[in-house]
């Protein structure tokens, strides 16, 4: 069935000409450096046909040298891939090694920095996430030494500036001259700088020409679909329906010139029926879906095969130990720090803001981001801590700003009962005096499945939720997706259909763009889906950030509104 279906929507899979002749590819020495535990190696990128002797060869090394280098890789069982990074020692007098450059003067400020050669320091250009801790860590060095080495006064940092890192385990000892941005680039154009960690910046790190070539675009894509469809027994069909709309995300990309080779696997019962091998031959795998699943996933996986986390929020926690990892969901977490900042937004002057928590109750880690971001605002506001029985005359209690302010409520708490008690009071506030155009209530996205709050009240208090999945029905683009669906399949979509599809369109869509290595790119690039915004924070894995803002109108209409 799922085999067949695949097959009525992608057409035929073409297939691949054969190689008729080796050609084995060059090896360049890199130009790339870094340093780690106080020893200094090249950074090289693997290229298609490249081999161990050949690389080894042209550095001076050998692989015994390489294997030592790399424990990690396992490249004496699992042998070398296509894009892998490989460290390779440095040897002064190797073929293509260039002597250290004298450090030249500069015009200005002069500081202390260790008495190690000046070629042998790396430049290091800092990304948007990094502070001076982590990047000292990374180096091995104290952040005392980095800020000599440069002539900071202050740790912060800003975006793409170029810091020079002392070698790890050396003291401050001499003076050399400081290299501000504007220098560095400079000398890197002439030459006279060590090149930067391709860890940490590979768009910067390596030639332009290296550049274009990881990544250029490509046209065919093989990726994988893992989802527990249990098909021998009772299928599940909110998974059927997450496969149908990747199956149209297929389709739609077909139409725009994309090849979508889709392999589709069974993961009953916590089985992963996939190979390593297999896994790594993918430009994209969507699933698992459980966290236990994804686990097992990953652990087999190559580390180079990104994996996307497509329906469990609570996978966020995979992204810390497993850098391949792309959570596709926005976490309830998430969602509360943009609700805090959604508030800060629209507070005006005079306007008046409670926070409501609920009195001796186990607050859930959503709810905690609440308490804790509202701590941090800046905003004035008072704290109304009662239990769920004594919120009879809580509107009361509430002072009534003057004459067109707003009062706004923000809840932290996800228990029924209570959120329930502060959507009747929410309701009495504004229906007093006909200030409904006055009362705001934020709250968190599971006010949305509590059964036992009256609907009318939610529009009555102008509700105000941060969410990480909701439909926008009089959007063009969801109106053409509910036709060309109905059309296909016979049935409505649902929620799932509509994630399936976003998650595949856009992930193949960035594979597609920049080829295998679309995965470093994800953090400059924001995406927008039917139901979904995808904006990507790295974690070790990249994890989506991004929520949609919903409100309730008192014409009981729920507008997206961002």
């Amino acid at each position: 069935m799922i085999c067949l279906a695949a097959a009525l929507l992608l057409g035929a899979v073409p297939l691949h000409a054969q190689d008729t002749e080796y050609k084995a590819t060059p090896v360049t020495i890199s130009k790339d450096k870094v340093r780690e535990n106080g020893k200094l190696y090249y950074s090289h990128v693997v290229l298609e046909r490249q081999t161990l002797f050949s690389i080894a060869k042209a550095y001076g090394v050998t692989i015994q040298d390489i294997y030592d280098a790399n424990p990690t890789l396992k490249l004496e069982t699992e042998g070398l891939k296509t894009y892998q990074i490989l460290h390779i020692p440095y040897v002064e007098n190797a073929p293509g090694a260039e002597a250290p450059a004298p450090a030249q003067k500069a015009q200005a400020t002069v500081v202390s920095a260790p008495a190690a050669q000046p070629g042998e320091y790396i430049i290091h250009t800092v990304k948007w996430y990094e502070d001076l801790d982590s990047i000292a860590k990374k180096y091995g060095v104290s952040k005392e030494a980095i800020m000599k080495a440069n002539g900071m006064t202050s740790p912060q940092l800003s975006r793409k500036q170029k810091l020079r890192i002392p070698p790890a385990g050396t003291e401050i000892t001499e003076d050399i001259p400081v290299v501000f941005e504007e220098e560095a680039a400079k000398a890197e154009e002439d030459g006279g700088e060590k090149s930067k960690n391709i860890f940490e910046t590979i768009g910067e790190a390596i030639s332009e020409k290296a550049e274009e070539f990881l990544y250029s675009g490509k046209k065919d894509i093989t990726a994988a679909l893992i989802m527990p469809f249990n098909a021998t027994k009772s299928p599940n069909e909110n998974n059927l329906e997450f496969y149908s709309g990747v199956l149209m995300a297929a389709r739609d990309l077909k139409a725009e010139g994309i090849n979508v080779d889709l392999s589709v696997y069974d993961a009953v019962g916590g089985n992963i029926p996939v190979t390593a091998e297999k896994l790594g031959s993918c430009d994209v795998v969507i699933g698992p879906i459980s966290t236990a699943d994804l686990s097992a996933t990953l652990k087999v996986s190559p580390s180079g095969t990104p994996i996307v986390s497509p329906l469990e929020p609570k996978a966020v926690e995979l992204a810390r130990a497993y850098g391949n990892l792309i959570q596709a969901p926005s976490s309830a977490e998430n969602q509360s720090e943009d609700l805090v900042e959604w508030l800060a937004e629209e507070y005006r002057p005079g306007d008046r803001i409670v926070l409501l928590v609920e009195k001796n109750a186990t607050r859930t880690a959503a709810a905690n981001v609440i308490v804790e971001k509202m701590q941090e605002s800046g905003l004035q506001y008072s704290t109304i801590t009662y239990g769920p029985l004594e919120g009879r005359n809580l509107s009361n209690s509430i002072e009534s700003p003057g004459s067109g302010r707003s009062i706004r409520l923000i809840v932290a708490s996800e228990s029924e009962a209570f959120v329930n008690d502060v959507v009747r009071n929410a309701n009495r506030l504004a229906l007093r005096n006909n200030r409904r155009d006055n009362v705001v209530l934020y709250s968190i996205s599971k006010i949305r499945s509590f059964d036992t709050i009256e609907v009318e009240y939610l529009h009555n208090a102008n509700l105000h939720v941060s969410i990480s999945y909701f439909v926008d029905y009089d959007s063009p683009a969801v109106q053409r997706f509910l036709m060309r669906y109905r059309a296909l399949f016979n049935a409505e979509p649902g929620p799932f259909a509509f994630q399936g599809y976003d998650t595949a369109y856009n992930f193949i869509k960035m594979c597609s763009k920049y080829g295998r290595r679309w995965p470093d790119k994800l953090d400059e690039e924001d995406m927008r889906g039917l139901q979904s915004n995808f904006s990507f924070d790295r974690r070790g894995g990249h994890v989506n950030k991004a929520v949609r803002r919903i409100v309730y109108g008192q014409d009981y209409s729920i507008r997206l509104v961002n």
